[in-house]
């Protein structure tokens, strides 16, 4: 990101959305969010995007999933896309971000688009997340994982989250920017 802290344009992205895009409708903040992405460098934004975001959405959709466990929020894009097509009651988003400033501008985000309810955010490193999930959570299990924090984590964490026997049968894992199988 050419030496621009991920904090910062999280919190820059998250301020034009709400001085640009009227509230309690996620899919135009998302639009919102692409159209400001156009706007800056290309560097700048390390979010999921629209073509991967769709395909996010089609595995949303399909597995039609409770619990989700997003594993780095950075400024919330992914955990409103996702939260957005969640059709059960009750079902809903917990997602983990290291980085407090970055956790603070996804709540925002989250709040902006009218989905607090299906979304929480958490300031904790993923494995602190998965070891902790249930008393952050209250929930039992986790049907859909989205992992897209430090790839150098995935592997570890996956086997974090598969010992801490949170995976219900069938769970789905997404990883985004996967280059190498098995990395």
């Amino acid at each position: 990101m050419a030496g621009i802290a991920p904090q910062k344009t999280a919190c820059d992205t998250v301020r034009y959305v709400k001085e640009n895009c009227k509230r309690f409708n996620p899919d135009l903040v998302l639009q919102c969010v692409l159209k400001y992405a156009k706007s800056v460098s290309a560097e700048r934004l390390i979010h999921v995007g629209e073509e991967k975001g769709v395909l996010l959405d089609e595995m949303v959709v399909s597995h039609d999933p409770t619990t989700i466990l997003e594993m780095g929020a950075y400024f919330g894009y992914s955990a409103v896309r996702m939260a957005r097509l969640l059709k059960k009651p009750g079902a809903k988003v917990y997602s983990m971000e290291i980085n407090k400033e970055c956790a603070d501008a996804s709540m925002e985000l989250v709040r902006h688009c009218g989905l607090s309810e299906r979304v929480e955010i958490f300031n904790k490193a993923a494995a602190d997340g998965i070891a902790n999930f249930q008393s952050l959570s209250g929930a039992d299990h986790v049907d859909f994982v989205f992992m897209d924090h430090w790839k150098d984590l995935y592997l570890s964490d996956l086997k974090k989250l598969e010992a801490s026997g949170l995976l219900r049968p069938g769970a789905v894992i997404v990883a985004d920017n996967m280059i190498s199988p098995g990395v």
